[in-house]
């Protein structure tokens, strides 16, 4: 695996250097660490398409050369496991070696079709169509893009001419089959996730009042009054985050409804509004709904700005990018902090401190669960220093309530 990470970075810092020289008097036989990135990624893409997953066993019978390095190079990136046969095998061997291993693929020389296929099960008609498919889709986005003119801002032209030669870069950069199929598992696994507390949640709410009580009689018959009390001091907590976290939605929806009519977006009202919905899904929910927009933006363009498609599409980017660094690092911990009490370097501190850490689900309820923390913590710091936990509530309960009585 330091191989190909290895290599990966090489593809990035010495994209124009040669990686790969062939024998032979063609220049052809030459590739450069970017052209073999690319062709490692689109036959990723091939063999993602074909259902490989981790673990499948995938047959080389190949001569030496292009194809059997980017097969290899593939497979071993997807976590599949590459098993090189020798091309002089016959039938026999190959049905032994195939079946011993296990293999799910055969990748072999045309030429040995004929004596191949009673050994191996044709592919589906449907996997062939879907692999041509990625690799038509993914040579249609490369010719877009170089085929976008420039354009000049305050007097400078941008040009996309360095894009033609940093494009095996960048598609390693934005469009790798890895970090697609990463970015799958860890979405599917926290949707099944967020699935499984909802359904418990569920079932809990329906025996809430005998659950509640059950828990109230655990404690001592001494204890079951401040229980009751820090019961409700917690749900105080939880009420608070959900009404920071209705403000906030509204706030995202909002701008980003605003700011998406004020530069010609298609369906702005519908982007503000589930821009609002999914804000409570940190990064997965404004992931999507700017995806989404970026698309919108690439294919049917602004209402009235008189700019390309691609570069509105970076407009919309800049948007969505600029809405989610606001409030991720301002509006959040302000909003969130006074909900709670909380300082907001707490609040950003420990929302990064659980996506980092424990990922999307702790952080979806780390804020209410550190103001739920620090009820528990002063009711026990009171306990060891002897005093009264709710005295000082109390007073400013006492103190509001003078004040709502004497505004007129």
């Amino acid at each position: 695996m330091l191989f190909l990470t290895r290599l990966q970075q090489q593809s990035q810092q010495l994209a124009h250097k040669v990686a790969l020289e062939m024998a032979g008097p063609h220049p052809a036989g030459c590739v450069t660490y970017g052209a073999l990135e690319q062709m490692v990624q689109r036959t990723m893409a091939y063999l993602l398409a074909l259902g490989t997953r981790p673990g499948d066993r995938v047959a080389l019978q190949l001569p030496k050369g292009l194809p059997f390095i980017y097969l290899h190079l593939a497979i071993m990136r997807l976590q599949a496991i590459s098993l090189p046969l020798n091309p002089a095998y016959g039938a026999a061997e190959m049905a032994y070696f195939l079946g011993d291993a296990g293999a799910r693929l055969l990748f072999a020389d045309a030429a040995a079709r004929d004596w191949l296929e009673p050994i191996v099960p044709t592919l589906p008609d449907q996997l062939a169509a879907a692999s041509d498919e990625v690799t038509r889709i993914i040579l249609q986005i490369e010719a877009g893009l170089l085929q976008i003119t420039p354009i000049t801002v305050l007097g400078f032209q941008i040009s996309l001419e360095q894009l033609e030669a940093n494009l095996p870069v960048l598609s390693t950069d934005f469009l790798r089959a890895d970090m697609i199929l990463e970015l799958v598992q860890a979405t599917t696994t926290n949707l099944g996730w967020i699935v499984v507390i909802l359904v418990t949640t569920y079932y809990l709410l329906l025996d809430w009042a005998k659950l509640r009580t059950w828990v109230f009689n655990l404690a001592p018959l001494e204890y079951r009054t401040d229980m009751r009390r820090l019961y409700e001091e917690v749900k105080i907590v939880w009420g608070r985050y959900m009404r920071g976290q209705l403000l906030l939605m509204f706030l995202i929806g909002l701008m980003t409804g605003i700011g998406s009519a004020a530069i010609g977006l298609p369906g702005a009202v519908v982007f503000g509004l589930f821009a609002g919905l999914l804000d409570a899904i940190l990064t997965i929910g404004p992931a999507m709904v700017m995806i989404a927009a970026l698309l919108v933006a690439l294919f049917a363009g602004s209402s009235y700005l008189d700019i390309s498609n691609f570069w509105f599409m970076m407009v919309v980017l800049g948007l969505h990018m600029g809405i989610q660094g606001l409030e991720n690092v301002w509006l959040r911990p302000r909003i969130m902090g006074q909900s709670l009490r909380l300082h907001p370097a707490v609040i950003f501190i420990g929302i990064v401190g659980a996506l980092s850490l424990a990922g999307i689900l702790a952080a979806l309820i780390v804020i209410p669960v550190i103001g739920s923390v620090g009820v528990l913590a002063r009711y026990i710091y009171a306990k060891i220093l002897d005093v009264d936990p709710w005295g000082e509530d109390e007073e400013e309960r006492e103190v509001e309530a003078e004040t709502a009585v004497s505004t007129p």
